[in-house]
């Protein structure tokens, strides 16, 4: 009783959020003023054939040559960023450049900038196990962003060779080939892999522990807890993994009726997953890099002021100047960089949109249709003003954001025959999807932000791509037969 209605309150929310994710982007799509209908229609023909034809192929290639469906699978990953790299030949912009001079500063001995009030590393100084990490390749490569690349490069090759390892314990050999073609030429994915930043080793981090986790044992639920802290260090996410990972082991729990093995890995995967991050806070401040745990924020409402729609971003109305004087260094400058009152402040403001609950609700709908809808805007941080307008450009994000409706599209049919087929299974990735969408409401929300989601969506949507593939094939079969009989007789 208890886990029909556990499976049926996910199942639900799950198309729920596809649901408002494919109107929100069939809305964007339709009223984009820089692409003309025909335009559409040619370009979604052409998606659709194109992302059939190669779904096919990774089904036919899989199944009776393995080992070349893996070397076309990274080949193609592989050779698709380097090509975007080469091609947009990308400057650092933004936080991604202030990030990179802080790396150099900390893998040359000169960073002091997490005891500065007034620096951007003490501001945000969660990003400093990002800079940490990026200083650790300086050491290695030097300062040559070619190399960086390269390994972030390996990292995303790695996540769509993860996802096929994952989708093939979760819905079967055939989904999970369709599964990692799909991410590996996900264009959105492609248009942002020439942009240095902590979402690429997150979310392969974030793969690796998933699948840790479904080998469903003692040691694998460890070393996962391990890999999700590292994960929470580059990208402070971990809250969802610990909430995604409680639900499964409490489902399960319930579902076999042995509460000590599974409270036991529980138990396990949470000292393991903290005692990371404290790890990691102790080496940070031994290193003189910041003067407290990076995992305790300064500035702990921020993002929760910009996700309930403070102008600006900001509880005074100020404007980011640039990646360094943004608005909330502002508005700590307008109170003498007091953190204690910048806090009360955004606490204020936050009771004060709460008290004004009907103009909230409707921001935090139209703020939720945005970063569902639009087009991912990371590229735009990959490109010059001049390369941006070009048409080429204009075309291929067309293209990404038809792919990127497809994919949800055939992911809401996969969860709509779930329901339909009363179906009893329930794994990680439901829960998951519902926690990286969930958390937007309250807080900032930038459609470039979407990047764990699109891999949730890839192994939603390959159960759907297999069974239409599959029924094709059975109804072509079956008319070729008929055929047959018919001009025998």
């Amino acid at each position: 009783m208890i886990l029909n209605l556990l499976r049926k309150i996910i199942y639900y929310t799950c198309f729920s959020i596809l649901l408002l994710m494919a109107l929100s982007t069939l809305y964007y799509i339709i009223n984009d003023a820089s692409v003309i209908g025909v335009t559409n229609i040619i370009s979604t023909f052409c998606v659709l054939l194109f992302l059939g034809f190669i779904s096919y192929i990774a089904i036919y290639l899989n199944s009776k040559k393995p080992k070349l469906f893996f070397v076309i699978l990274a080949a193609t990953s592989m050779l698709s960023i380097f090509i975007w790299n080469v091609y947009a030949r990308t400057v650092q912009v933004s936080d991604y450049k202030v990030l990179l001079e802080g790396a150099y500063k900390i893998a040359t001995g000169s960073f002091n900038e997490g005891f500065d009030k007034t620096s951007y590393f003490y501001i945000y100084n969660y990003q400093i196990g990002y800079a940490a990490y990026l200083a650790l390749l300086m050491r290695f490569f030097g300062y040559n962003l070619f190399f960086i690349k390269f390994v972030e490069l390996i990292y995303m090759t790695g996540a769509a060779i993860l996802m096929y390892k994952i989708a093939k314990k979760l819905v079967g050999q055939r989904a999970a080939s369709i599964t990692s073609i799909l991410y590996a030429t996900f264009i959105f994915n492609i248009l942002g892999s020439s942009v240095i930043n902590n979402q690429h080793i997150s979310a392969f981090l974030m793969l690796v522990g998933i699948y840790l986790i479904l080998l469903d044992n003692t040691g694998w639920t460890l070393i996962s807890g391990i890999i999700f802290g590292v994960m929470n260090v580059m990208r402070p996410v971990g809250i969802i993994i610990i909430i995604g990972v409680c639900i499964m082991f409490i489902y399960k729990i319930i579902r076999e009726m042995t509460w000590r093995k599974y409270a036991a890995r529980l138990a396990i995967f949470i000292f393991t997953f903290y005692a990371t991050i404290w790890t990691f806070n102790a080496v940070f401040i031994q290193m003189n890099l910041t003067p407290s745990p990076i995992s305790r924020s300064n500035i702990p409402y921020f993002k929760l002021v910009i996700g309930f729609g403070a102008k600006n971003g900001s509880i005074f109305e100020n404007q980011t100047i640039d990646a360094r004087k943004t608005n909330v260094y502002n508005d700590l400058h307008t109170l003498g960089f007091d953190y204690d009152k910048y806090n009360d402040e955004c606490k204020r403001f936050l009771k004060q949109r709460i008290r004004n609950f009907k103009d909230t609700s409707l921001y935090l709908f139209k703020k939720m249709a945005f970063f569902l809808g639009e087009k991912d805007h990371q590229y735009t941080f990959a490109l010059s003003q001049e390369m941006r307008s070009g048409s080429f450009i204009k075309i291929l994000v067309n293209i990404g954001h038809l792919q990127y409706l497809f994919l949800i599209l055939s992911a809401m049919a996969a969860v709509l025959f779930k329901i339909k087929r009363k179906s009893t299974e329930l794994n990680i990735i439901y829960i998951l999807l519902i926690g990286f969408i969930f958390v937007y409401l309250f807080i900032e929300a930038q459609t470039r932000y979407r990047y764990e989601a699109y891999i949730f969506i890839c192994i939603f949507a390959s159960e759907a791509v297999s069974y239409f593939i599959d029924n094709t094939k059975r109804l072509l079969l079956s008319k070729r037969n008929e055929i047959s009989k018919s001009e025998k007789r």
